[in-house]
């Protein structure tokens, strides 16, 4: 899934792996399509609410902090829907959205680290939420999901989650094959650390109404006694669900001059 926060610099620290990463996890446990988790096979009717959350990164120690948003501000989907926040809660439903689109053009939003995706009915439609704001200086995403960081003296693990909702017009299966790739942390320098992603293949049957589809990326990186920014070295594994568990809606805000 393609996640919009600005602290995704962590990635060049710990995650350089290249799998978006927005999110800790949280507590609540409240049920259906909400922040709460609740079952994958949602049906015809999605609602999501919940507290909503910023995301602070300290480049000193490497944590990760999550203060709670208590503003109130509306969030247009990429449908023509609004997810409005009020004293920082969510609040967000919506039934069949109106412009579904074959599954072959939704391909590229969250299944891009795949090969060979395919449908088992080439007929089927779906939609793929997404919240964004455009403003003259601020631009805004919403996002439901996770993030856990641990860094060592000479090694670091992280492991990434989000949660994706589908909508599709019929009972269909999305199959698609994994992936490996490799590069350089710096890809103008040939003495830079290297990184390979692997995605494994995932098969994905989904009901028709709204879906919860679950990515989790988990990483490794070495680096030199200490220096975390210098890595020379990532493995990182994606798997690809239909689940739902309990994570945080994340607000992403930018500035026209890139400040978080």
């Amino acid at each position: 899934m393609k996640n919009f926060v600005k602290w995704l610099g962590i990635i060049a620290i710990v995650v350089v792996i290249g799998f978006s990463i927005t999110a800790c996890q949280t507590d609540d446990n409240d049920g259906g399509g909400n922040n709460g988790g609740g079952s994958a096979v949602i049906g015809a009717k999605l609602e999501l609410s919940g507290q909503v959350y910023t995301s602070t990164f300290n480049q000193t120690n490497y944590s990760v902090t999550f203060p709670e948003y208590k503003g109130n501000l509306t969030i247009g989907d990429n449908n023509g829907g609004n997810a409005t926040i009020t004293g920082g809660k969510l609040s967000y439903t919506i039934e069949t959205p109106n412009n579904l689109e074959t599954l072959e053009d939704l391909q590229d939003h969250i299944f891009y680290s795949y090969d060979n995706v395919t449908a088992s009915d080439s007929s089927a439609k779906g939609f793929i939420l997404d919240f964004y704001k455009y403003d003259a200086n601020t631009s805004y995403s919403l996002s439901k999901s996770n993030m856990s960081v641990n860094i060592g003296n000479t090694s670091g693990t992280a492991t990434q989650e989000s949660v994706s909702y589908v909508y599709v017009d019929k009972d269909v299966t999305i199959t698609g094959k994994g992936e490996t790739r490799t590069g350089r942390m710096d890809e103008d320098n040939p003495n830079s650390g290297t990184w390979t992603n692997k995605t494994n293949d995932f098969s994905l049957a989904m009901k028709k109404g709204w879906n919860a589809v679950y990515t989790k990326s988990v990483s490794s990186t070495t680096y030199p006694a200490g220096n975390p920014s210098a890595a020379t070295s990532s493995t990182g594994t994606e798997t690809i669900s239909l689940n739902n568990p309990a994570l945080k809606w994340v607000l992403g805000i930018w500035q026209d001059d890139n400040s978080y």
